[in-house]
């Protein structure tokens, strides 16, 4: 939980394997009562489908269960608990075979709503020198990688910006946000190779480039508003008049599709291509579009771009987990 906490991760529910111990059996006699299973060596089984499906072995011999019978018991569970739209199991891609298996018995079972459930699969990790695991006795620690992140955070705030306030929150929530969009940067099924070099690159597809981004444009706004006032929308105001802003309006207005294409596909990459392409096009704008000008109206339109970047960009970083931090 200490971890979780340090992730913004939190749950309504937690409930363990041992949990669903004393549903076994009655489970086991719901999946009989429906007709699907078979006897084979002593053993409970679900037979192969149509499809291809290995067989589903429930109960050995000695009558001991298995996982996939735990993963019933709690399907059956949550669903009369909670009466779920969708549930979505996120477990590494290895157990896709497992989850196919899974969700042929809810089906054999004829249960509805075997169709909300879905396997969001995912990619093993890497470090440079070849994959993690436990067996090799190489693991390393989630901890370890957010306690090292935080600490080249703080390194790189005091060579950049030592008289920053609150420079080790900052840093925790640099480090902790780079490790979290490095995850979910790429697409969720593919494997990630983890580069500490990679990991804290300013002008790379990285957190770390995001969250400058959005403290560049806070300052800006912060000094924007110190001239003028902040800046508010006046009607007449039209961002056709430049074709950078008119062309960073619309990517803006692509978002809310952004976002439910994301949630609809259970793939938080979506969101991440979509962080970085917005951030690539603001920055070209801003190397060429000075905000704070004498032409008041000019600069209102340009500032108004700013300030609608800068609340998407951050609302973004919020869906994945990444502090939009206001100064680094």
């Amino acid at each position: 939980q200490r971890i979780y906490d340090r992730l913004g991760v939190s749950f309504e529910a937690v409930t363990g394997e041992s949990f669903y111990s004393d549903k076994l059996e009655y489970t086991i006699r719901e999946i009989e009562q429906a007709g699907i299973t078979e006897r084979s060596e002593g053993a409970l089984v679900v037979p192969a489908d149509e499809n291809g499906q290995p067989p589903v072995l429930l109960r050995k011999r000695d009558g001991s269960t298995l996982y996939i019978t735990r993963d019933v018991a709690a399907a059956l569970y949550r669903h009369r608990t909670y009466r779920f739209d969708r549930a979505l199991y996120v477990v590494g891609s290895p157990q896709a075979l497992h989850f196919r298996q899974l969700f042929m018995v809810l089906k054999k079972m004829g249960l509805p709503w075997y169709r909300e459930c879905h396997h969001v699969a995912f990619g093993q990790i890497r470090f440079k020198d070849g994959a993690m695991s436990t067996r090799r006795g190489n693991i390393v620690l989630l901890e370890e990688v957010l306690d090292r992140a935080g600490a080249l955070a703080r390194e790189i705030i005091e060579e950049k910006n030592p008289s920053l306030p609150d420079k080790d929150r900052v840093a925790e929530a640099v480090g902790t946000g780079a490790v979290i969009f490095n995850d979910l940067k790429n697409y969720r099924i593919k494997d990630i190779t983890f580069d500490w070099d990679e990991l804290m690159n300013f002008n790379g597809e990285t957190g770390v480039y995001l969250q400058y981004t959005h403290a560049r444009m806070k300052s800006l706004l912060k000094k924007y508003a110190e001239v003028r006032g902040r800046p508010e929308l006046r009607a007449g105001l039209r961002y056709q008049d430049d074709d950078a802003m008119y062309a960073l309006a619309v990517l803006l207005n692509d978002f809310e599709e952004t976002v439910v294409r994301a949630a609809e596909e259970f793939e938080p990459s979506v969101i991440s291509r979509y962080l970085l392409d917005l951030a690539a096009r603001f920055n070209a704008f801003y190397t060429t579009h000075r905000v704070i000008i004498d032409d008041p109206e000019l600069s209102l339109k340009r500032a108004l771009v700013v300030s609608a970047v800068a609340k998407v960009l951050g609302r973004g970083l919020e869906l994945l987990g990444v502090e939009p931090v206001e100064e680094m």
